[in-house]
Parts: C-alpha cells; structure tokens; sequence
C-alpha cells in the first residue's frame, strides 16, 4: 500500500494551527523528527540534508532506534542555516495544496475531502493519481502560476494514456 505519512502529518497539524511562519518552521521541524524530510526508504539518507549537520547530529538522526525530540529536530534544522527557515516549510507543503490534498483558508490549514479520501484505508491509488494527472491537464485560473494572457501551455497527457498507464500498474 502506497505510503502518506507526510498528509498525516498535515492532518495532525491542520486541526492545532494557523499557518504562521513558525508554524511552517514547526512543520518542517516535525517533518525531520519523524525522518520524512532527509531520508527516504527508496534512496536512503540524503547527502545534501546531511552536509553542514555535525557528526553527533548526523549520528542520531541515522540512528532509527533513536526517537528524535522535537528539540534535537530544531537543533538540526537550526543548523541548516537556511535564509528563509518558514520558506523550507512552505516548500515542503506545497505538493499538497497542488494536488488538492490541503489547502488554506484564510491563513488556517485544512484537509480537504480529497486528502481525506486519500487517508481513509479505502482509497484507491489510481484514483488518486488519475485525479492529480486531471490537475495537471486542465488550465486553473486559480492558481498564481497560471496568467489567460500567457495561454497554457501544457501539453496534456491524453486520459486515455492516463488510464493505459493505470491499468498497467
């Protein structure tokens, strides 16, 4: 089953806060806590997260039987030295507002239905990923990304490719 510990951990958050620019920086911090940011299972440790880190952060935040604290998460992300730390949070949660699995609403984080479809044990993968591809597809006034005057440039994905695509997998 496909892995969304990262839209848990927007669902936990989206019920304690507003999004501030220290609670982007919590979040990114939360994020390095419970190794989602840094590590992956695929890839491993992430060698450009690991440089500027000393060796006794580099050594717990490998460590898996060590439960990170939120302390020792500040500590590391501290010393990243980022120029904008709260930009490093928002960077991290962008992926979910373009996909449609959270959004803000007046500064205050929520889930929308389709994140939490894709919470409930009952989604179904290419569903979710046949709704993001429909994103993708269609021109959304919406977005700042998007200017009519510009046009819209996508070349799209034929559904029917989308769906080959699916079936395959």
């Amino acid at each position: 089953m496909f892995k969304n510990y990262h839209i848990k951990l927007v669902r936990n958050l989206a019920a304690a806060f507003i999004w501030t620019r220290e609670e982007q920086i919590n979040f990114q911090t939360l994020l390095i806590q419970y190794r989602l940011y840094g590590y992956s299972e695929d890839s491993g440790f992430s060698s450009q997260f690991l440089q500027g880190l000393s060796t006794a952060q580099k050594e717990i935040f490998s460590d898996f039987a060590h439960d990170l604290t939120f302390e020792e998460a500040t500590d590391i992300f501290t010393s990243k030295q980022y120029t904008d730390p709260a930009m490093r949070g928002r960077q991290t949660f962008n992926p979910f507002k373009k996909f449609g699995f959270a959004c803000l609403d007046d500064g205050v984080l929520r889930i929308t239905g389709f994140g939490e479809y894709f919470l409930s044990a009952e989604y179904d993968l290419s569903e979710i990923f046949f709704r993001i591809f429909i994103k993708w597809q269609l021109p959304n006034p919406g977005s700042t990304g998007y200017k009519l005057e510009d046009g819209y440039n996508l070349k799209p994905i034929p559904q029917r490719n989308i769906i080959m695509i699916m079936q395959q997998n």
